[in-house]
């Protein structure tokens, strides 16, 4: 599975004829929710990250104005609908968010799920997930995927949905999840 690096970002590079009304002014709107190491904001309000980087290094080049807008996945993906921000960085693929936004062609960087769980938990393999109760990340392209995956092998998983990635790893320390 693959991680888009930015929604639009490539798009204005590849395609010219998106880039003049989204840069007209030299400033860009973007989102981004924390999605450590590629975009996260720091204890200080500062955008950082891998992706933060590359996008700060292309905006100095183009004399672009970048203004980070911080929030959720899933309210980064709202305000772009909206059309409150320009871009928003780390949004991973998929089919049904293609339908809504556009999506660069290339990638540089991919990505994968990972399950965390309690210190000696007997899941060790995606079987062991039935009838478990499993916190996830709303919105998260990782729990799509995943809970299409216990569908089609007829999982019985609870899943309960946080908004953050850190917020996931609390339920799972203060064991309200499996």
């Amino acid at each position: 599975m693959r991680k888009g690096l930015l929604v639009f970002l490539f798009c204005l590079f590849l395609q010219w004829n998106l880039a003049p009304p989204v840069c007209a002014a030299g400033r860009l709107k973007v989102g981004v929710h924390d999605n450590q190491p590629l975009a996260f904001v720091d204890a200080d309000g500062q955008a950082k990250g891998f992706i933060i980087d590359i996008l700060e290094y292309i905006g100095a080049k183009e004399g672009w104005r970048l203004e980070y807008i911080p929030g959720s996945l899933t309210e980064c993906l709202e305000r772009l609908r909206k059309g409150e921000i320009d871009l928003a960085v780390g949004i991973e693929y998929s089919r049904e968010r293609n339908e809504v936004y556009d999506f660069s062609y290339e990638y540089i960087f991919s990505d994968w799920g990972v399950v965390y769980t309690q210190e000696g938990s007997d899941i060790n393999q995606i079987v062991n997930l039935d009838n478990k109760k499993i916190a996830v990340v709303h919105g998260d392209i990782h729990y799509h995927n995943l809970r299409n995956l216990a569908k089609q092998l007829k999982l019985k998983c609870r899943f309960v949905e946080a908004y953050e990635y850190d917020a996931v790893l609390e339920l799972i320390a203060r064991k309200k999840v499996d």
